[in-house]
């Protein structure tokens, strides 16, 4: 993703360049807001791990160098155009950029990047086009039947014979998976397993052009191509066939003798014969469509697209089922730590409580350890409160009729109280919970005296958070 949007960006200047010469200045700005468009909504969304460092150090450093390139670039490319937001972009943006000729007192300053065509690389610019459109047609797909993005479906199919389409889903398939919330996504290029060709003719082309070849013999033929046949005009634009034609062999024109005077008289007979002629059928002459197998596929979803299909698979196993559920968990207690304002360096810990067992409270239970990389932040049941935390808030929810309680305290220590029990009295179990509650620069291990008595603790008593 570094390279196409470093491609993009070279190529983006490209334009720019060519259109100030030639004077189309109105051609720019769609460009550069189409711009702008793709590298928030595509490239920081499809890296925002790699941004955040949640992926190592390295990806993290070689993402933000990445990133920051292209947003400098395209703050240049704008600087014209829009010219206060820029200089205020360009202020922020030079406290990181070293003594030189890009540091100047002014974006204004600067010229317009030169461009450095080997940074351009159609390939990968085209692999992730084509990835976008799989990405847009699949969510539109689940939202026309109302399955939101939250919730993971079993997998997502791309019929197609397209080699290059083919080569870009699967060197891109992480990306597809993120974006349509699934763990598997397919090519097949067997297409007859899941759809069957309809052809059609097109009445008027084929009226136009193919004059008394086109009657209801070819007509029945069309409607009754097989698969193969229809496949052998797609790839080859044309088909041979013979097709029976009625050819007028003589006209005899008799005048019958009506009883009744209102009869018009004097009506011409045509005789026919039929022969057998040979008809070059073109692609254009015929309307082919995908008709998905309903009956041998019931549960899937089907949609065909130019170049392609896609197929859904809505099923949920327990384990999508869970972690569909763990995410509607986790985004709550981020929109929790979002309202109340806390930051990534905020150091906190977070308590949930159900109010009775429930499939989201096992879902919960099957995925805390997902849920706990997510928030960044070590979370416990409620069961591990001690009386001595400093509560920031405690925020009663609702997830589809699922009532739990999340509660939100400053970094401390998580006691394991049984185990504390199993050696020491209650009473003195509640002193030293007060006592390294509070204490500073607790390690895994710790050895004092508390009443005359030695206190020797590590990892089995209490957990602390790093």
């Amino acid at each position: 993703m570094d390279k196409w949007i470093i491609s993009s960006s070279q190529a983006l200047i490209e334009f720019v360049k060519n259109e100030m010469e030639s004077y189309r200045i109105h051609t720019i700005i769609p460009r550069l807001i189409s711009y702008l468009n793709t590298m928030t909504n595509w490239y920081v969304r499809l890296n925002r791990n790699r941004i955040k460092g949640n992926k190592g150090n390295q990806e993290w450093i070689v993402s933000l160098n990445a990133f920051f390139y292209v947003l400098l670039k395209i703050t240049l490319l704008m600087s014209p155009y829009v010219p206060f937001i820029t200089e205020s972009i360009y202020q922020n943006l030079k406290k990181c950029i070293p003594q030189g000729k890009n540091n100047k007192e002014s974006i204004h300053f600067l010229q317009i990047p030169d461009i450095r065509k080997e940074l351009i690389d159609p390939k990968i610019e085209s692999q992730v086009e084509k990835m976008q459109i799989v990405v847009q047609a699949a969510k539109k797909l689940r939202e026309s039947h109302q399955i939101t993005l939250k919730q993971p479906i079993n997998s997502l199919t791309i019929l197609t014979t397209d080699e290059q389409l083919i080569q870009s889903v699967q060197f891109l398939s992480k990306y597809i998976e993120e974006e349509i919330n699934t763990p598997t996504v397919l090519v097949e290029n067997n297409i007859e397993q899941y759809i069957r060709l309809k052809a059609e003719p097109d009445n008027k082309i084929c009226g136009q052009e193919l004059k008394d070849k086109f009657g209801p013999d070819l007509i029945q033929q069309i409607r009754n191509f097989t698969q193969k046949q229809i496949l052998t005009l797609k790839n080859d634009g044309k088909l041979q066939l013979k097709v029976k034609v009625k050819k007028e062999n003589k006209v005899k024109e008799q005048i019958q003798k009506q009883p009744n005077p209102k009869v018009k008289k004097g009506k011409n007979n045509v005789e026919y014969n039929e022969v057998e002629m040979d008809c070059e059928l073109l692609l254009n002459h015929v309307k082919i469509t995908d008709q998905f197998n309903t009956e041998k596929h019931k549960q899937l979803i089907f949609a065909p697209h130019d170049g392609f299909s896609i197929i859904l698979d809505p099923s949920q196993t327990q384990q999508l089922k869970n972690l569909g559920f763990a995410k509607l968990f986790t985004n709550r207690i981020q929109n929790l730590r979002k309202k109340l304002g806390l930051q990534l360096e905020d150091k906190i810990i977070v308590f949930y409580q159900f109010e009775a067992e429930s499939e989201l409270s096992n879902a919960v239970q099957s995925e805390i350890a997902w849920i706990r990389n997510q928030i960044k932040e070590p979370i416990f049941s409620s069961d591990y409160k001690h009386k001595y935390l400093k509560f920031i808030c405690n925020k009663d929810i609702d997830i589809d009729n699922h009532k739990f309680t999340i509660s939100i305290a400053q970094n401390s220590p998580i006691f394991h109280q049984q185990k504390l029990l199993e050696q020491y009295s209650e009473k003195e179990v509640d002193s030293i919970i007060r006592t390294l509650a509070i204490f500073p620069n607790l390690q895994q291990n710790i050895e004092f005296i508390l009443d005359g008595k030695t206190i020797a603790l590590g990892p089995e008593h209490y957990s602390i958070q790093l």
